[in-house]
């Protein structure tokens, strides 16, 4: 050890004494500092807009342009000029032929050199502590132990570039042959991952062989012992390498000998990097705060209730334009997206399925025109597929029928037992599904889900079409990651004219009743009241004009309508609009309500609501308009023709006007709940996908609260995390700025100082 020591020893003097090293330092905290002045304005202002900003260390440390992502994607542009003198400078001078001679081995040589880097990186590391001190100091709850997980993978990130640089400069005595070779074999490692994915079995080596990504975990967070086996294990390979040419040089061995210690090498890497990469095998240490990159406590649950292992089988359909999600160079990232839940279900499988049908979500495919094999055959072609390979119409179809999934890229999650369940893509920025959409589909194999029956027959509002009234939006559309068919609930119509109220009450949980266009009367009003007297729960949505159509329900109810419809006068919509809010009395009923409190939930035509004190339920007021600017007004219904004005003499009244309530009553031993909206429209499909300048609208928010409130909170499931304690930073935006100009140049300026006066010392010494 003491020769490894000595060697380290005089390497480091050697870098110190450099002019090259102490710039490379220099430019490193200046580029570090920049960006942690930047984050730090940046945090600065936000608060002073927002009030607040929640997990501060992530902002400022590890998200885009934070000073480790700056760290991490410029470390190795200084690798090369650190190591290409390592061993070329002992070629060049000759002093090679000592080291051949002395009685030093080429592991403690390259032990040595590499022990000595390995030290001046600590040194460039340790010139961004203060950053951390002085966040310390100015950040509320700074999240330590997310810095010390980055800084661990910003080391191994060094130290693998290390490791690679001092093997290059086994290979030559030319330093700027040596830089290029380092550059070139980094960049390579850096872009393994993208070589050979459509290959089977070659698509694991090389994923495991990419160094992308890799320090991004740790810097995110997470500590895996799979990804601590990397570093090490490319460390090991590179330090083996290095020290067999030393070696070879030294003894003379022969070809054969050096070929099989390399071999060697490779099998040894081989076995450790299998052995590190097991499911089950792996270890996970979570350094955030609030476990964020651990699945939550609930869907931990989820898991443990599962019966048996559960495969997924992805159905990809070649001629539509999904297709891309399921091709062989997208296995690896779709199979890390589910690393969360591995880690709970080392058992869990991955299968593909393609084939090719009509893709009637391809907006370029006309029926009739081109026929879908066609487009399959067209759409393969670049993929090197064979088209014999894929099942055709009818042989998908005896394995499923995926016409009601429009036969896009969807995927079924499925136990031991046979149960089965969809697991779908969106058409939204992320695509792929969440923890929230995983975990549902896996409760879904174990637990009853509510089922919302929808009232039909009097021509209300449906739940499978997309015209401007219809409900489809929120409730059944398949790709859209917010409706509720994806975030657990089951959808089903009932005729009243057809079902009868053993039917209603056995298949439906929760009962939706919206705008009917006639009235309902004679016995299907009877079997609305049944339901509800048996305790059944139920949504109600009124329009206003047909309102009379539920007036007997909502007499049943103990609910009034106020004459008219509301209206807020204003110069850029129409005056029905209706900007209401969650009424104070409702935060009570729910988090979900608490959560909207002060958005705005529009109504195009909303009725009024009031209450009868006699009612048997407890009636709480859901949404309510402003206090002032908003009344029901009964004089004129033309509005567009007209200037309205408020008139108390006409019974007009202006206050802050209920426009939905919560209707709570206790039967038998549970609570049955009741919603009733004054308006049906705010749920509909153009509703919910309206723009209006300065109206940031949160109706979709809002159904999915309903829901969640008539499902006594089973769905959509409750993942929410500890909220972050980092949220307050005790600096102004000026005093950020004050900052940035002393700490960016503060520092390299101190560097530039010891760099002048070792140098001077040098000189003279």
């Amino acid at each position: 050890m003491r020769q490894i020591y000595a060697i380290a020893k005089a390497e480091l003097r050697t870098l110190f004494f450099s002019p090259i090293a102490w710039l490379i330092i220099i430019i490193f905290s200046f580029q570090a500092y920049s960006a942690f002045a930047n984050s730090l304005i940046s945090l600065a202002s936000k608060q002073e807009l927002n009030g607040f900003v929640p997990a501060i260390t992530g902002e400022l440390f590890t998200k885009f342009n934070a000073i480790f992502i700056v760290i991490q994607n410029n470390l190795y542009l200084y690798i090369p000029l650190l190591t290409m003198g390592l061993m070329s400078r002992e070629y060049s001078s000759g002093s090679i032929k000592l080291l051949y001679s002395s009685p030093l081995g080429g592991s403690k040589v390259i032990l040595g050199k590499y022990l000595a880097i390995a030290l001046f990186g600590i040194v460039m590391m340790a010139s961004i502590v203060p950053s951390i001190i002085f966040s310390n100091y100015q950040i509320e709850e700074l999240e330590l132990s997310l810095l010390y997980s980055g800084l661990l993978g910003l080391m191994l990130l060094f130290a693998v570039y290390a490791s690679v640089g001092l093997y290059m400069s086994t290979l030559s005595s030319y330093q700027v042959v040596v830089a290029m070779l380092t550059l070139g074999v980094l960049t390579l490692l850096s872009n393994m991952g993208e070589i050979g994915q459509n290959v089977e079995g070659l698509r694991e080596i090389t994923h495991w062989l990419s160094l992308k990504g890799r320090t991004g975990t740790f810097i995110g967070g997470l500590i895996t012992s799979r990804d601590l086996a990397y570093f090490l294990v490319i460390i090991g390979i590179f330090l083996s390498l290095s020290v067999i040419k030393i070696n070879s040089g030294r003894s003379k061995e022969g070809l054969l000998k050096n070929l099989l210690k390399y071999l060697s090498v490779v099998v040894v890497a081989a076995l450790l990097a299998f052995l590190s990469s097991r499911p089950g095998y792996i270890w996970y240490l979570d350094a955030t705060q609030n476990k964020g990159k651990t699945l939550t406590e609930r869907s931990r649950e989820i898991i443990d209730q599962l019966n048996g292992p559960i495969k997924i089988t992805s159905y990809v359909n070649m001629a539509d334009q999904q297709l891309g999600m399921g091709l062989a160079k997208r296995r690896i990232e779709n199979r890390e997206r589910l690393d969360r839940y591995k880690r709970f279900m080392p058992s869990l499988s991955v299968e593909y399925i393609y084939y090719w049908d009509e893709p009637y979500k391809n907006s370029n495919y006309k029926a009739g025109v081109t026929s879908a094999e066609d487009v399959a055959r067209n759409f393969i072609k670049p993929h090197k597929i064979k088209f014999e390979s894929l099942l055709t119409p009818s042989q998908i179809r005896e394995k499923i029928d995926l016409k009601d999934e429009l036969n896009t890229f969807v995927s079924v999650v499925e136990d031991r037992e046979g149960k089965s369940t969809f697991l779908r893509v969106f058409d939204d920025f992320a695509k792929h599904p969440s923890e929230s959409e995983i975990s549902v589909a896996l409760l879904r194999l174990n637990e009853k889900v509510p089922t919302v029956g929808v009232v039909t027959g009097y021509g209300e509002p449906s739940i499978v079409k997309f015209g401007e009234s219809d409900y489809a939006k929120f409730t059944t559309e398949r790709n859209n990651r917010g409706a509720l068919i994806n975030q657990g609930f089951d959808f089903k119509e009932f005729n009243l004219l057809e079902s009868d109220l053993q039917t209603l009450e056995n298949g439906a949980d929760i009962l939706v009743l919206a705008d009917p266009k006639r009235a309902i009367e004679g016995e299907a009003l009877q079997k609305i009241l049944d339901y509800i007297d048996g305790g059944g729960n139920i949504l109600i949505a009124a329009e206003w004009g047909r309102e009379d159509n539920l007036k007997a329900i909502a007499q049943h109810l103990g609910v009034k309508f106020l004459p008219g419809v509301l209206v807020t006068p204003n110069q850029d919509f129409t005056p029905t609009l209706t900007s209401s809010t969650i009424a104070r009395s409702a935060f009570g009923l729910a988090n979900r309500f608490r959560f909207l409190a002060g958005e705005v939930i529009t109504m195009p035509t909303a009725i009024g609501l009031d209450y009868n004190m006699e009612s048997p339920f407890n009636i709480t007021p859901l949404t309510v308009t402003p206090v002032r600017g908003t009344w029901n007004e009964v004089e004129n219904s033309h509005f567009e023709e007209v200037e309205i004005r408020f008139n108390r003499l006409a019974g007009e009244v202006q206050r802050a006007i209920p426009t939905s309530f919560a209707l709570t009553k206790v039967v038998g031993d549970k609570e049955q709940r009741v919603i009733f909206l004054g308006d049906s429209d705010c749920l509909s499909n153009v509703e919910l996908g309206r723009f209006r300048k300065g109206i940031r609208p949160q109706n979709r928010s809002f159904a999915t609260a309903l829901f969640s409130w008539l499902s006594y909170d089973q769905f959509p499931l409750n993942l929410s995390r500890p909220f972050p304690k980092d949220n307050k930073i005790f600096l102004t935006t000026k005093e950020a700025k004050r900052w940035k100009k002393s700490v960016v140049w503060t520092i390299p300026l101190l560097l530039s100082l010891i760099t002048i006066s070792i140098l001077y010392y040098r000189k003279r010494w």
